[in-house]
């Protein structure tokens, strides 16, 4: 930073009004018994995939779990999202993430809406117990 509304990147001076820093994110995985003991994707190897998952149960409804339910559902997976919280995007105010969870609601050009485009065996789980089985069978 060269001060408040200037840094500089290499030898280029860039100005603005307002800066953020976005370090990035790293992924985590929550303390759940037995999910050390199975294969699991995250954020980055989920984009490694050659094959279109049937169903995904993503473990959180925060800005990458429901932009990574909205795609794969998008795409053709039946998608689960398991958010302990009582609300999606659980870091921003209620009324925010309720414009956001009516917009998953919403129509869109196909008839359906975000979330009936999750699949008709799919949910957005917010703030339930849920007891989560592993068949490990699945290859």
């Amino acid at each position: 930073f060269e001060d408040s509304t200037h840094v500089r990147v290499g030898d280029e001076l860039v100005e603005a009004d307002r800066i953020y820093v976005n370090t990035g994110a790293s992924p985590h995985m929550p303390p759940i018994p037995g999910l050390d003991k199975v294969d699991t994707l995250n954020y980055h190897t989920l984009l490694d995939l050659t094959k279109l998952p049937e169903h995904l149960v993503i473990i959180g409804a925060g800005y990458i779990g429901c932009e990574y339910a909205q795609a794969f559902r998008r795409y053709g997976s039946n998608v689960t999202v398991l958010e302990v919280g009582q609300q999606i995007l659980s870091r921003e105010d209620e009324d925010i993430a309720g414009v956001v969870h009516k917009a998953f609601r919403t129509p869109t050009r196909s008839g359906n809406s975000t979330l009936d485009a999750l699949g008709e065996d799919a949910a957005v789980l917010l703030g339930q117990p849920a007891r989560i089985g592993v068949d490990d069978d699945v290859g």
